[in-house]
Protein backbone atom coordinates (compact mmCIF):
# COMPACT_ATOMS: atom_id res chain seq x y z
CA UNK A 1 0.00 0.00 0.00
CA UNK A 2 1.40 3.39 -0.99
CA UNK A 3 1.05 6.31 1.38
CA UNK A 4 0.64 9.79 -0.06
CA UNK A 5 0.06 12.08 2.92
CA UNK A 6 -0.49 15.20 0.84
CA UNK A 7 -2.05 13.57 -2.19
CA UNK A 8 -3.51 15.74 -4.90
CA UNK A 9 -2.59 19.10 -3.49
CA UNK A 10 -2.99 20.45 -7.00
CA UNK A 11 -4.95 23.65 -6.47
CA UNK A 12 -4.61 26.71 -4.29
CA UNK A 13 -7.55 25.66 -2.14
CA UNK A 14 -7.71 22.17 -0.76
CA UNK A 15 -9.95 20.26 1.62
CA UNK A 16 -9.53 17.46 4.11
CA UNK A 17 -9.11 14.18 2.22
CA UNK A 18 -10.72 12.36 5.15
CA UNK A 19 -13.88 14.46 4.70
CA UNK A 20 -13.95 13.78 0.95
CA UNK A 21 -13.53 10.05 1.46
CA UNK A 22 -16.23 9.99 4.14
CA UNK A 23 -18.67 11.84 1.85
CA UNK A 24 -17.93 9.51 -1.07
CA UNK A 25 -18.55 6.46 1.11
CA UNK A 26 -21.90 7.85 2.26
CA UNK A 27 -23.00 8.64 -1.30
CA UNK A 28 -22.07 5.11 -2.35
CA UNK A 29 -23.97 3.66 0.61
CA UNK A 30 -27.07 5.67 -0.34
CA UNK A 31 -26.70 4.58 -4.01
CA UNK A 32 -26.41 8.22 -5.11
CA UNK A 33 -23.18 7.52 -6.97
CA UNK A 34 -21.62 4.32 -8.29
CA UNK A 35 -18.11 2.98 -8.12
CA UNK A 36 -17.99 3.19 -11.91
CA UNK A 37 -18.87 6.88 -11.91
CA UNK A 38 -16.30 7.54 -9.21
CA UNK A 39 -13.57 5.62 -11.03
CA UNK A 40 -14.24 7.53 -14.24
CA UNK A 41 -14.78 11.02 -12.81
CA UNK A 42 -12.72 11.03 -9.61
CA UNK A 43 -10.12 8.26 -9.92
CA UNK A 44 -8.06 9.57 -7.00
CA UNK A 45 -10.99 9.28 -4.59
CA UNK A 46 -11.71 5.84 -6.02
CA UNK A 47 -8.09 4.84 -5.36
CA UNK A 48 -8.39 6.02 -1.76
CA UNK A 49 -11.59 4.04 -1.28
CA UNK A 50 -10.06 0.88 -2.72
CA UNK A 51 -6.92 1.32 -0.60
CA UNK A 52 -4.61 1.75 -3.58
CA UNK A 53 -3.06 4.48 -1.49
CA UNK A 54 -3.54 5.48 2.11
CA UNK A 55 -4.70 8.87 3.31
CA UNK A 56 -4.10 10.18 6.82
CA UNK A 57 -5.59 12.92 9.01
CA UNK A 58 -3.55 15.59 7.23
CA UNK A 59 -4.05 14.48 3.62
CA UNK A 60 -5.60 17.00 1.23
CA UNK A 61 -7.64 16.87 -1.96
CA UNK A 62 -8.38 19.72 -4.34
CA UNK A 63 -11.57 21.60 -3.41
CA UNK A 64 -13.01 20.67 -6.81
CA UNK A 65 -13.16 17.00 -5.76
CA UNK A 66 -15.68 17.56 -2.99
CA UNK A 67 -17.64 20.02 -5.15
CA UNK A 68 -17.95 17.38 -7.89
CA UNK A 69 -19.47 14.95 -5.39
CA UNK A 70 -22.01 17.50 -4.17
CA UNK A 71 -22.96 18.63 -7.68
CA UNK A 72 -23.53 15.02 -8.69
CA UNK A 73 -26.52 15.09 -6.32
CA UNK A 74 -28.26 17.63 -8.56
CA UNK A 75 -29.14 14.67 -10.77
CA UNK A 76 -30.98 13.08 -7.85
CA UNK A 77 -34.59 13.91 -6.98
CA UNK A 78 -34.17 12.73 -3.38
CA UNK A 79 -34.68 15.50 -0.82
CA UNK A 80 -32.86 16.22 2.44
CA UNK A 81 -29.85 14.14 1.40
CA UNK A 82 -27.50 16.60 3.07
CA UNK A 83 -29.38 16.22 6.36
CA UNK A 84 -29.21 12.44 6.23
CA UNK A 85 -25.46 12.60 5.71
CA UNK A 86 -24.83 15.36 8.22
CA UNK A 87 -26.82 13.71 11.00
CA UNK A 88 -24.55 10.68 10.90
CA UNK A 89 -21.34 11.00 12.92
CA UNK A 90 -18.52 8.73 11.78
CA UNK A 91 -16.07 8.74 14.67
CA UNK A 92 -13.61 6.74 12.56
CA UNK A 93 -13.42 9.44 9.89
CA UNK A 94 -11.85 12.31 11.77
CA UNK A 95 -9.42 14.70 10.12
CA UNK A 96 -7.02 16.89 12.07
CA UNK A 97 -9.70 19.49 12.95
CA UNK A 98 -12.19 16.90 14.26
CA UNK A 99 -9.44 15.30 16.33
CA UNK A 100 -8.52 18.71 17.74
CA UNK A 101 -12.03 19.75 18.82
CA UNK A 102 -12.59 16.31 20.35
CA UNK A 103 -10.02 17.24 23.02
CA UNK A 104 -11.56 20.63 23.95
CA UNK A 105 -12.82 21.36 27.45
CA UNK A 106 -16.24 22.78 26.52
CA UNK A 107 -18.49 23.09 23.51
CA UNK A 108 -17.69 26.81 23.43
CA UNK A 109 -14.00 26.00 23.06
CA UNK A 110 -14.82 23.46 20.35
CA UNK A 111 -16.98 25.95 18.43
CA UNK A 112 -14.27 28.61 18.68
CA UNK A 113 -11.51 26.34 17.40
CA UNK A 114 -13.75 24.91 14.68
CA UNK A 115 -14.87 28.27 13.27
CA UNK A 116 -11.42 29.90 13.44
CA UNK A 117 -9.58 26.95 11.87
CA UNK A 118 -12.17 25.73 9.36
CA UNK A 119 -9.49 25.88 6.66
CA UNK A 120 -8.27 22.55 8.00
CA UNK A 121 -11.59 21.06 6.87
CA UNK A 122 -12.66 23.22 3.94
CA UNK A 123 -11.65 26.89 3.48
CA UNK A 124 -14.88 27.50 1.55
CA UNK A 125 -16.92 27.05 4.72
CA UNK A 126 -17.39 30.14 6.87
CA UNK A 127 -18.99 30.16 10.34
CA UNK A 128 -19.49 33.09 12.68
CA UNK A 129 -20.62 33.05 16.32
CA UNK A 130 -22.44 35.96 17.90
CA UNK A 131 -24.00 36.27 21.35
CA UNK A 132 -27.50 37.74 21.43
CA UNK A 133 -28.70 38.16 25.02
CA UNK A 134 -29.31 34.66 26.36
CA UNK A 135 -28.81 33.09 22.93
CA UNK A 136 -25.92 32.31 20.63
CA UNK A 137 -26.32 32.62 16.87
CA UNK A 138 -24.17 30.63 14.48
CA UNK A 139 -24.31 31.74 10.84
CA UNK A 140 -22.96 29.78 7.92
CA UNK A 141 -22.15 30.28 4.25
CA UNK A 142 -19.90 28.98 1.50
CA UNK A 143 -17.37 31.44 0.12
CA UNK A 144 -15.95 29.93 -3.04
CA UNK A 145 -15.67 30.30 -6.78
CA UNK A 146 -17.24 26.84 -6.93
CA UNK A 147 -20.98 26.27 -6.60
CA UNK A 148 -22.07 24.34 -3.53
CA UNK A 149 -25.68 23.11 -3.84
CA UNK A 150 -28.31 22.96 -1.09
CA UNK A 151 -27.36 19.43 0.12
CA UNK A 152 -23.89 20.73 0.98
CA UNK A 153 -25.43 23.48 3.12
CA UNK A 154 -27.76 20.98 4.77
CA UNK A 155 -24.86 18.69 5.55
CA UNK A 156 -22.64 21.37 7.11
CA UNK A 157 -25.36 22.77 9.35
CA UNK A 158 -26.75 19.43 10.50
CA UNK A 159 -23.25 18.02 11.01
CA UNK A 160 -22.38 20.86 13.40
CA UNK A 161 -25.33 19.89 15.61
CA UNK A 162 -24.66 16.16 15.29
CA UNK A 163 -21.04 16.58 16.32
CA UNK A 164 -22.01 18.88 19.21
CA UNK A 165 -24.33 16.16 20.51
CA UNK A 166 -21.67 13.51 19.98
CA UNK A 167 -18.99 15.48 21.84
CA UNK A 168 -21.22 16.40 24.79
CA UNK A 169 -23.47 13.35 24.86
CA UNK A 170 -26.36 15.78 25.26
CA UNK A 171 -29.36 16.66 23.10
CA UNK A 172 -28.80 20.11 21.59
CA UNK A 173 -31.97 22.20 21.61
CA UNK A 174 -32.27 24.66 18.71
CA UNK A 175 -34.39 27.73 19.39
CA UNK A 176 -34.69 28.74 15.74
CA UNK A 177 -32.99 28.21 12.39
CA UNK A 178 -33.00 29.89 9.00
CA UNK A 179 -31.97 28.93 5.48
CA UNK A 180 -31.39 31.00 2.35
CA UNK A 181 -32.82 28.36 0.01
CA UNK A 182 -36.49 27.84 -0.75
CA UNK A 183 -38.69 25.63 1.41
CA UNK A 184 -38.50 21.99 0.29
CA UNK A 185 -41.67 20.03 -0.37
CA UNK A 186 -40.92 17.76 2.59
CA UNK A 187 -39.73 19.43 5.78
CA UNK A 188 -40.06 16.47 8.16
CA UNK A 189 -36.30 15.89 8.32
CA UNK A 190 -35.68 19.61 8.85
CA UNK A 191 -38.06 19.67 11.81
CA UNK A 192 -36.47 16.53 13.23
CA UNK A 193 -33.01 18.07 12.96
CA UNK A 194 -33.60 21.80 13.58
CA UNK A 195 -36.87 21.98 15.53
CA UNK A 196 -40.18 23.63 14.67
CA UNK A 197 -39.05 27.25 14.26
CA UNK A 198 -37.55 27.19 10.77
CA UNK A 199 -37.46 30.02 8.22
CA UNK A 200 -36.74 29.40 4.53
CA UNK A 201 -35.85 32.03 1.95
CA UNK A 202 -34.00 33.95 4.67
CA UNK A 203 -31.08 36.33 4.19
CA UNK A 204 -28.68 33.96 5.96
CA UNK A 205 -28.21 30.37 7.09
CA UNK A 206 -28.22 30.37 10.87
CA UNK A 207 -28.80 28.39 14.05
CA UNK A 208 -29.94 29.97 17.32
CA UNK A 209 -28.97 28.10 20.50
CA UNK A 210 -29.50 28.76 24.19
CA UNK A 211 -26.38 30.40 25.62
CA UNK A 212 -26.08 27.70 28.28
CA UNK A 213 -25.57 25.11 25.53
CA UNK A 214 -22.06 26.24 24.71
CA UNK A 215 -20.98 25.70 28.31
CA UNK A 216 -21.58 21.95 28.05
CA UNK A 217 -18.43 19.92 28.74
CA UNK A 218 -16.86 17.78 26.01
CA UNK A 219 -16.84 14.18 27.23
CA UNK A 220 -13.61 13.25 25.43
CA UNK A 221 -11.69 16.30 26.68
CA UNK A 222 -7.97 15.83 27.24
CA UNK A 223 -5.79 18.88 27.92
CA UNK A 224 -2.55 17.15 26.95
CA UNK A 225 -3.92 15.85 23.64
CA UNK A 226 -5.51 19.22 22.92
CA UNK A 227 -2.09 20.85 23.21
CA UNK A 228 -0.55 18.18 20.96
CA UNK A 229 -3.26 18.73 18.34
CA UNK A 230 -2.86 22.51 18.62
CA UNK A 231 0.84 22.30 17.81
CA UNK A 232 0.28 19.92 14.92
CA UNK A 233 -2.66 21.88 13.50
CA UNK A 234 -0.69 25.14 13.70
CA UNK A 235 2.06 23.60 11.60
CA UNK A 236 -0.41 22.28 9.02
CA UNK A 237 -2.15 25.66 8.80
CA UNK A 238 1.18 27.38 8.28
CA UNK A 239 1.98 25.01 5.42
CA UNK A 240 -1.44 25.55 3.84
CA UNK A 241 -1.17 29.33 4.06
CA UNK A 242 2.35 29.31 2.62
CA UNK A 243 1.18 27.23 -0.33
CA UNK A 244 -1.83 29.48 -0.89
CA UNK A 245 0.25 32.67 -0.88
CA UNK A 246 2.91 31.26 -3.20
CA UNK A 247 0.40 29.90 -5.73
CA UNK A 248 -2.15 32.68 -5.63
CA UNK A 249 -1.19 36.24 -4.60
CA UNK A 250 -3.78 37.87 -2.39
CA UNK A 251 -6.61 39.56 -4.27
CA UNK A 252 -7.28 43.21 -3.67
CA UNK A 253 -10.48 44.17 -1.89
CA UNK A 254 -11.46 46.15 -4.99
CA UNK A 255 -11.22 43.02 -7.12
CA UNK A 256 -13.26 40.97 -4.64
CA UNK A 257 -16.00 43.63 -4.47
CA UNK A 258 -16.14 43.91 -8.27
CA UNK A 259 -16.55 40.15 -8.59
CA UNK A 260 -19.55 40.19 -6.26
CA UNK A 261 -21.11 43.20 -7.98
CA UNK A 262 -20.75 41.52 -11.37
CA UNK A 263 -22.62 38.43 -10.18
CA UNK A 264 -25.60 39.79 -8.22
CA UNK A 265 -25.99 43.55 -8.28
CA UNK A 266 -29.51 43.33 -6.87
CA UNK A 267 -28.03 41.72 -3.73
CA UNK A 268 -24.57 43.21 -3.38
CA UNK A 269 -25.58 46.83 -3.89
CA UNK A 270 -26.08 46.75 -0.13
CA UNK A 271 -22.95 47.33 1.94
CA UNK A 272 -24.05 44.85 4.61
CA UNK A 273 -24.30 42.06 2.03
CA UNK A 274 -20.83 42.85 0.69
CA UNK A 275 -19.39 42.88 4.22
CA UNK A 276 -21.05 39.56 5.02
CA UNK A 277 -19.73 37.93 1.84
CA UNK A 278 -16.19 39.21 2.39
CA UNK A 279 -16.25 38.64 6.17
CA UNK A 280 -15.33 42.28 6.83
CA UNK A 281 -16.79 44.97 9.05
CA UNK A 282 -18.15 48.08 7.34
CA UNK A 283 -15.27 50.16 8.72
CA UNK A 284 -12.67 47.67 7.50
CA UNK A 285 -14.23 47.52 4.04
CA UNK A 286 -14.15 51.31 3.70
CA UNK A 287 -10.59 51.48 5.01
CA UNK A 288 -9.30 48.81 2.62
CA UNK A 289 -11.00 50.40 -0.40
CA UNK A 290 -9.66 53.83 0.57
CA UNK A 291 -6.12 52.40 0.70
CA UNK A 292 -6.71 51.18 -2.87
CA UNK A 293 -7.79 54.68 -3.95
CA UNK A 294 -11.46 53.91 -4.44
CA UNK A 295 -14.72 53.61 -2.51
CA UNK A 296 -17.74 51.34 -2.45
CA UNK A 297 -19.90 54.07 -4.01
CA UNK A 298 -17.48 54.43 -6.93
CA UNK A 299 -17.35 50.68 -7.55
CA UNK A 300 -21.13 50.37 -7.27
CA UNK A 301 -21.72 53.27 -9.68
CA UNK A 302 -19.28 51.78 -12.16
CA UNK A 303 -20.92 48.34 -11.98
CA UNK A 304 -24.37 49.89 -12.41
CA UNK A 305 -23.26 51.94 -15.41
CA UNK A 306 -21.82 48.87 -17.12
CA UNK A 307 -24.94 46.84 -16.42
CA UNK A 308 -27.19 49.65 -17.64
CA UNK A 309 -25.37 49.86 -20.99
CA UNK A 310 -25.59 46.10 -21.44
CA UNK A 311 -29.30 45.86 -20.63
CA UNK A 312 -30.44 48.90 -22.61
CA UNK A 313 -28.98 47.26 -25.73
CA UNK A 314 -31.29 44.31 -24.99
CA UNK A 315 -34.36 46.57 -24.75
CA UNK A 316 -34.75 45.77 -21.04
CA UNK A 317 -37.50 47.87 -19.47
CA UNK A 318 -36.67 50.50 -16.87
CA UNK A 319 -38.59 48.58 -14.20
CA UNK A 320 -36.66 45.38 -14.95
CA UNK A 321 -33.41 47.32 -14.95
CA UNK A 322 -34.19 48.91 -11.58
CA UNK A 323 -34.70 45.47 -10.09
CA UNK A 324 -31.39 44.24 -11.51
CA UNK A 325 -29.48 47.29 -10.24
CA UNK A 326 -31.05 47.36 -6.79
CA UNK A 327 -33.08 50.55 -7.21
CA UNK A 328 -36.47 50.62 -5.52
CA UNK A 329 -38.04 52.96 -8.08
CA UNK A 330 -37.27 54.53 -11.49
CA UNK A 331 -36.87 58.05 -10.08
CA UNK A 332 -33.86 56.90 -8.04
CA UNK A 333 -32.39 55.29 -11.14
CA UNK A 334 -32.77 58.51 -13.18
CA UNK A 335 -31.07 60.54 -10.43
CA UNK A 336 -28.18 58.08 -10.40
CA UNK A 337 -27.86 58.37 -14.18
CA UNK A 338 -27.48 62.14 -13.90
CA UNK A 339 -24.77 61.68 -11.27
CA UNK A 340 -22.89 59.20 -13.48
CA UNK A 341 -22.94 61.62 -16.44
CA UNK A 342 -21.70 64.54 -14.35
CA UNK A 343 -18.87 62.59 -12.73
Amino acid sequence: MTQRPNALHTSTRSVSAVAVKDLAEELLRLNLITGGWLKHNQPDIFSALTNEFEINTESRFSESTIVSLWNKLQDSKAENIGLLIGNKVNDQAKGILANWISQCRTLNDAFSIFTKNIQLLNPAEHWTIQTQGNSVQLTFQFDSEHHYPVPAIERSMSALIAWAEFLTDEKISIQASSFCHDKPSNTDQYVKTFGNHIEFGAIQNSLLLDKSTISLPVKTSNAYLENVMYERATKVLSELNSTCLSQHPQETTTSRVNKLLSTKLNVYHQTDQICCALHLSRATLYRKLKSENTSFRELLDQARMIKTKEELMKNTTVFELCEMLGFKEPSTFYKAQKRWRSS
